[in-house]
Order: C-alpha cells, then structure tokens, then sequence
C-alpha cells in the first residue's frame, strides 16, 4: 500500500457534515493514516476554532483525534528548505509548498489536495492527487 498524505481541505471535509460527497471520500483517506504536517494543524485549528466557531475543548477532542489516526509530521528547517526550493521550481505558494515538502520527506507517493495541479508529479515521486474531481 502506498504511503499517502493530505492537505488541510481533506482533514476539513472529513469534519464537515454539510457536503456529504466530500466527506466520504475524505474519510476513506483518513483511513489509510495519511500523513499531514503543522502546517495544515494550523490552517485546521484556525477554521475550526475562527471560521466554525467551535469550542476549543471541541477542537482539542478534534485534533487530538486525527493525530491518532494520521501521521503528524511537524516542519523542520529541512521542509522549509525544501519548500522554498520547491517555490522557485514549481512557483507553488510558500505554504503548499511546505505541504509538498512534507509528503516528499515522509516519502508519499500521493498528495491529496484541491489546491493544486491534478495529477502533477513532482520530482518523479509524488503524484498531486484531487480527490474531489
């Protein structure tokens, strides 16, 4: 099985219970323990406690949660380095760039995002995956 990772609007469709479509697909990802990084913790965080309004003892239980069932990879000085290389050559924003970087260190084979080019591969390992297409 191939080692997967998912950006932040994955982990939010699987949380939102108003585009039903989405949030089966986003639930059979969650399943196979996909790797995310502090990037879309944070983009996660800001949605759910800003946009959502929910409780922070909500988001906790909620956090606490999908870290137990994905892999939680925080970035390091590497990622960053990687991003940013990743910026010039891909002309990805700084942040997706950051979410890319992660999935190639953890050594991903898919990305699955909306934000960026179906089926794009970067650096012959990782294939760009929109799951919602």
């Amino acid at each position: 099985m191939s080692k997967i990772a998912v950006d932040t609007n994955v982990l939010l469709y699987f949380l939102d219970t108003s585009i039903d479509q989405r949030r089966t697909k986003a639930a059979e990802l969650i399943l196979l323990h996909p790797v995310f990084n502090s990037q879309s913790l944070s983009e996660l965080i800001n949605v759910l406690n800003r946009r959502w309004k929910f409780p922070k003892d909500s988001v906790i239980e909620i956090i606490s949660r999908l870290m137990k069932e994905c892999q939680y990879v925080p970035i390091s000085d590497q990622t960053i380095g990687i991003g940013f290389e990743l910026v010039e050559k891909y002309d990805f924003q700084i942040f997706d760039a950051f979410i890319v970087a992660t999935a190639l260190e953890s050594g991903c084979e898919f990305l699955y995002t909306e934000d960026l080019q179906n089926g794009l591969v970067i650096d012959k390992r990782l294939t760009i995956i929109n799951p919602f297409v």
